[in-house]
């Protein structure tokens, strides 16, 4: 017995964005190859295409709001801002990279690609300044690219607007001239 699909419904899901291996995936649906046949017979174009750089980010298998999220981090927002994007909480980004393993893919992919292109422009470009400055600030990126000695610091330190240092010896004679004098008896 030959099973009846609803092809119009398999289309509206390809044309929009979703992965022939996803739809797939749902119950009552047809093959990836039967659904790749179709398009390349009928002449299916993708209605919301994704740049070609997102090419690399494994989106299968991801829900709507998970592939918003996705496609954010992958210009550089933090997931905070992605979630907030996608109309879900924070919280519910960091379960989803828990409990869902190629969420969290996608997720690394994400943040590979927006580096990758921050990495572009310092390359490419006369102005590299930006893409530096993305790369050593971003959350993601930051602990790779920030320089050498921005994560160390002198505890106590610090630096005034005329540049003068501070390593914080005039706390120190404060609390010595305020601590009680300590007689020794002999």
């Amino acid at each position: 017995m030959n099973p009846t699909y609803d092809w119009l419904a398999v289309r509206a899901m390809w044309e929009a964005g979703e992965s022939a291996s996803s739809i797939a995936e749902k119950d009552g649906m047809p093959s990836k190859q039967a659904i790749c046949n179709h398009a390349n017979e009928e002449g299916w174009t993708k209605i919301d295409k994704l740049p070609p750089s997102l090419d690399v980010i494994p989106f299968d298998g991801l829900s709507d709001k998970q592939r918003i999220v996705v496609t954010e981090m992958a210009t550089g927002l933090p997931q905070r801002h992605a979630a907030a994007i996608a109309g879900v909480n924070e919280a519910t980004v960091s379960v989803w990279k828990a409990e869902n393993p190629k969420f969290l893919n996608a997720c690394h992919a994400a943040v590979a690609v927006m580096a990758r292109a921050q990495l572009g422009k310092i390359t490419k470009s006369e102005d590299w300044r930006s893409g530096l400055a993305m790369l050593e600030r971003h959350p993601a990126t930051r602990d790779e690219f920030a320089p050498a000695n921005s994560q160390r610091g002198i505890g106590q330190t610090t630096f005034n607007v005329l540049g003068h240092v501070n390593l914080g010896f005039d706390r120190l004679e404060e609390r010595s001239r305020q601590a009680e004098p300590v007689v020794i008896e002999q």
